[in-house]
């Protein structure tokens, strides 16, 4: 939403200053994440390229340097870790690597509204709207794009908002459909609403039946907005609900209610930490859960916090070495197929250090850990009276 704005402040103003301008926001959004400044690098070299093209034909080199100057001065926060910050650019340039042999998310299925399950009417109707904002994605930006190519300068400048909307909106495309749920969409569907909500004021004129069209747009939206997000918000989940699906628990003084398993499982997992291992004892857990670390107040001993992707033998060998100079004697381990795909299992992204952990730890039976899942304790390293603490012998 901050892109559209200063977006549409070049729009309006294509000055230097506003180059210049756009240039920091493109810098600092980079700080914040890679894919924010990849994503705005792209929305505003196109919209710099529009604006010369189609409004101000003039000064495009000009244009180019004082936007990169401002990215520069964005970016420089980045720039003084680099050099200052040990071993900072080599990590980065390598999460790159990273991400590149890894692609950025695991896909899914577009979740297309004729894909829709007949499950029940709400439920259907809830798929198809999500399908719905999915299908409107492409439609809008394509159809838009090409308005926009036609339009004559003077109608671009009075249209800087749904033009805005465009530019930003296209790159993050390829987040939404990287990994398409509703999550996703959640994250990068504010352009097309902004976009959307503009067109409908377009549409306002003394014209009734744009007028009703107008209309008729704003209630499409709203109706499609309540059975996505609207289901999908926590209040309507707990008010529809059937009594005693919630329990509140309490996590180092803040009172937070979630699903009853969740509670159970939370529960089950701090009283084994805390009857079980010992404070100078490293706890690893794999592959999922890092929200466990702040829960138990433990640092990850492994940079990674969840293993998703295959991984390197070198770095798995690299894992193994960490885990043994930080006596992580103790693991929750899990073996879940994402996604439904067995080659997302752990065993199978990391098949070294799943190895491993068969050769060099041993099961240990705890309760309220789900059947998938499995403790498991670094042989040799039996204390009697811990065990007696647990099992109260």
């Amino acid at each position: 939403m901050a892109s559209v704005y200063v977006a549409v402040l070049l729009m309006e103003k294509p000055s230097f200053q506003r180059h210049f301008i756009a240039g920091i926001f493109v810098g600092v959004a980079a700080f914040f994440g890679r894919n924010h400044g990849f994503y705005g690098f792209v929305s505003f070299f196109s919209l710099i390229l529009f604006i010369w093209l189609k409004i101000e034909r003039t000064h495009f080199f000009r244009r180019i340097s004082a936007w990169g100057t401002g990215i520069f001065i964005g970016y420089s926060p980045m720039l003084i870790m680099f050099v200052f910050v040990p071993n900072f650019f080599k990590s980065f340039i390598k999460n790159i690597r990273f991400i590149l042999r890894n692609s950025t998310n695991l896909s899914l299925p577009v979740p297309w509204p004729w894909t829709a399950d007949f499950i029940n009417i709400t439920e259907t109707i809830k798929c198809i709207s999500t399908g719905v904002f999915f299908l409107a994605l492409p439609v809008f930006y394509i159809l838009t794009s090409a308005y926009l190519l036609k339009s004559k300068s003077d109608v671009l400048k009075q249209k800087s908002l749904i033009t805005a909307s465009v530019f930003v909106g296209v790159p993050y495309v390829h987040h939404i459909f990287s990994r398409a749920d509703i999550s996703h969409l959640a994250q990068g569907i504010h352009p097309l609403l902004i976009g959307l909500l503009s067109l409908s004021f377009m549409l306002i004129n003394k014209d009734i039946r744009k007028k009703i069209m107008s209309t008729g747009l704003v209630i499409f939206i709203f109706f499609m907005s309540y059975f996505t997000v609207g289901m999908a918000n926590p209040y309507y989940k707990k008010f529809n609900a059937p009594k005693g699906s919630f329990e509140k628990i309490n996590i180092h003084g803040d009172n937070i209610l979630v699903y009853k398993h969740t509670a159970n499982l939370i529960l089950s997992i701090i009283n084994t930490n805390a009857k079980m291992t010992r404070p100078d004892e490293g706890l690893l857990i794999a592959p999922h859960w890092p929200g466990f670390y702040p829960i138990l107040q433990r640092k990850s001993p492994l940079w990674d916090t969840y293993f998703l992707f295959k991984e390197t033998q070198d770095r798995q060998r690299q894992m193994i070495s960490e885990l043994k100079d930080k006596a992580v004697n103790w693991i929750i381990l899990g073996d879940v197929a994402l996604d439904g795909r067995d080659d997302l299992r752990f065993q199978n992204t990391h098949s070294l250090l799943w190895q491993h952990f068969m050769e060099n730890f041993e099961p240990v039976q705890v309760e309220g850990l789900p059947d998938n899942y499995q403790l498991l304790r670094r042989k040799n390293q039996i204390r009697i009276n811990t065990i007696r603490k647990y099992t109260g012998t």
